[in-house]
């Protein structure tokens, strides 16, 4: 399915720095090439993984983020899976927003995408409408398989909602063509970014982060 982007999706996502899609494009075989993966390793899978850097640089996604931001070109800045069966990173137990502590000077959008479906949508017929108002000034999850929601980093992610952390989860980052790495001691990521760039200003280049045409 191809998504034709229309000035009401426009409008929705600057209203509510989020808008979210059904399954934009089949994440098959995702979640369990997730798993191969130590807890630790599960950031810039793109840079290990042929699968997730197909998923992370698709067309597909990159057309609409640059859509609804209206860029001519986004970069690739990292994944990371949030998997059920491990510790949800502290940083991410309350909602938080990444434009706070990103490493990245230029992030400019994300995508949190459900890898299995829910206990809540396995229960029940009725799916939770990804376009509903967000919980505590939070956006909604993507509840099935496949389903994805784009936001911008001001906007507050938070995993653990009402009391629990449930679901897989790829969170995949966009940002300007000409991002740089700044150093930030809030970065939620910071321990799992020891391959990336180190150095205060240094410019994200093609071999770290292909750009998105």
């Amino acid at each position: 399915m191809r998504y034709v982007i229309t000035p009401s999706h426009i409008h929705f996502f600057r209203k509510h720095s989020y808008i979210g899609f059904d399954q934009p494009l089949s994440v098959k075989g995702v979640l369990k090439e997730c798993e191969r993966y130590s807890p630790s390793d599960r950031h810039n899978l793109f840079q290990r993984s042929s699968l997730l850097r197909k998923i992370a640089s698709s067309r597909k996604y990159g057309n609409i983020a640059r859509e609804l931001l209206g860029a001519s070109h986004l970069r690739l800045l990292f994944d990371h899976a949030f998997l059920s069966k491990d510790p949800l990173p502290k940083d991410f137990e309350a909602p938080l927003q990444l434009s706070e502590g990103s490493s990245f000077q230029g992030l400019a959008l994300l995508v949190l995408i459900q890898l299995s479906p829910t206990p809540s949508e396995i229960a029940s017929d009725e799916k939770e409408p990804i376009f509903s108002e967000p919980i505590h000034q939070s956006i909604p999850l993507p509840q099935a398989e496949g389903d994805a929601v784009f936001f911008l980093p001001t906007a507050f992610l938070e995993l653990k909602q009402e009391g629990s952390f449930s679901g897989n989860f790829l969170l995949i980052g966009y940002g300007d063509l000409d991002t740089v790495y700044k150093h930030s001691p809030s970065n939620p990521f910071a321990s799992f970014e020891k391959n990336c760039l180190q150095r205060q200003g240094d410019k994200v280049t093609n071999q770290d982060g292909p750009l998105l045409f």
